[in-house]
């Protein structure tokens, strides 16, 4: 007690260890020692829990990251492939070519969505899988000639909004920063080529009408084209300097200034 005194402890601790140091010494040196034992024991498997948990967490992240940009890798195929074959459906309903064509690009489309079936349970509920869901009979629909070709448009940008939507959601929950990053960057360049391909149907309208624009039609292409100047201009675009050069010519370039100076 004395001891304690003379180092200064506040009255609480020495008091504390006083009564400590009596009911061990009743208790003997072999029980004391066997408490100390159990209680470092137990500090240590408490410390080892700790850190086996953070290990774990890492590991289940990592596992659901990788899961996550799987599925986003399919996303991005599949995007594509229903992007040719919203075109393809445009030429078929204009009956510029036969079905045999048209069924080549629904086949392509198949076996990326047979690929996406395989993450069904994380997508049940969504609106994607049920927007999925109608795939099938919208395609009979424009076999048979009857869906007119907005509709049929529509339907196929409805679609590949829903996958955007879903790989958006998906990128929030990545917690590397980096990673995340490139995730959201690849996001924005999908926008850009969806945005793109609209923006070129809408102006090849027109242009092949050669007629004066209409209110309507230049509210559409004055909205899209603002927004490609957004996305494209986006700081979270992550490209390499040759990439990066390639963009500036192009926002600079006379061909894209001159599409909405007329």
């Amino acid at each position: 007690y004395k001891t304690l005194k003379s180092f200064c402890f506040p009255p609480e601790i020495i008091l504390r260890y006083f009564h400590i140091g009596i009911i061990m010494d009743k208790m003997g040196i072999k029980k004391s020692l066997t408490i100390f034992f159990s209680v470092a024991i137990l500090s240590f498997i408490a410390a080892a829990s700790h850190v086996l948990f953070s290990y774990y967490h890492q590991y289940q992240n990592a596992k659901m990251t990788k899961d996550q940009m799987q599925v986003i890798y399919t996303f991005t195929n599949a995007i594509h492939n229903l992007q040719i074959e919203r075109g393809t459906t445009v030429g078929y309903l204009n009956k510029s070519f036969g079905l045999a064509k048209l069924s080549t690009a629904r086949t392509n489309t198949d076996k990326v969505f047979k690929q996406i079936l395989m993450y069904e349970k994380t997508l049940k509920g969504t609106s994607l899988l049920s927007k999925m869901n109608e795939l099938k009979s919208t395609r009979n629909s424009i076999s048979n000639f009857n869906l007119k070709i907005p509709l049929a448009v529509n339907f196929y940008s409805s679609l590949i909004k829903n996958f955007l939507s879903y790989m958006s959601t998906t990128s929030k929950v990545v917690e590397h920063p980096k990673l995340r990053s490139m995730l959201l960057s690849l996001i924005i360049l999908e926008e850009i080529k969806e945005n793109s391909g609209i923006y070129r149907a809408l102006t090849s309208r027109v242009f092949a009408a050669n007629n004066r624009i209409n209110i309507s039609d230049l509210g559409k292409i004055t909205s899209r084209y603002d927004s490609l100047n957004a996305l494209l201009s986006s700081q979270a675009i992550i490209l390499n300097d040759t990439r990066t050069q390639m963009k500036n010519d192009f926002l600079n370039s006379k061909e894209w200034k001159f599409v909405m100076s007329k």
